[in-house]
């Protein structure tokens, strides 16, 4: 079971980036001088279609816990703390690194993914007793 979550999982965290991504780029096409204010509505954008899709198929096998949005939230905005600091500390730690940019991306995500992942699992649709 867990094979297939993960596989949903990964598939869903491509197409919220995706969604993340459009979203942002539409606002700045029409609003291009708020550039913060899109990358923040395109991240809930994400989010928002992050819990919808992994609630319907990621985990829709169990039967969770009421307050699953309210636990999605609080996940993901530590997820994204953890990965805004992770990916500042690599970027500092790599400082004459040319690849820095790229690594420190690389090494902030695969850990907000791992982080959400469990996360997922275990908090936001943990199973109702």
């Amino acid at each position: 079971m867990i094979k297939q979550e993960i596989k949903f999982f990964i598939l869903i965290g491509l197409l919220t980036v995706g969604v993340d991504f459009l979203t942002y780029s539409l606002l700045l096409f029409f609003f291009e001088e708020f550039v913060d204010l899109s990358k923040g509505i395109g991240f809930i954008c994400g989010t928002i279609f992050s819990y919808f899709s992994n609630k319907s198929l990621t985990f829709s096998h169990v039967k969770y816990r009421s307050g699953s949005f309210n636990r999605h939230i609080f996940l993901y905005i530590f997820s994204m703390t953890l990965n805004i600091l992770t990916n500042r500390f690599v970027i500092d730690f790599l400082s004459e690194f040319e690849y820095k940019l790229i690594i420190a991306f690389l090494i902030a995500t695969s850990i907000s993914t791992i982080l959400n992942f469990i996360g997922l699992k275990f908090f936001v649709f943990r199973e109702s007793t």
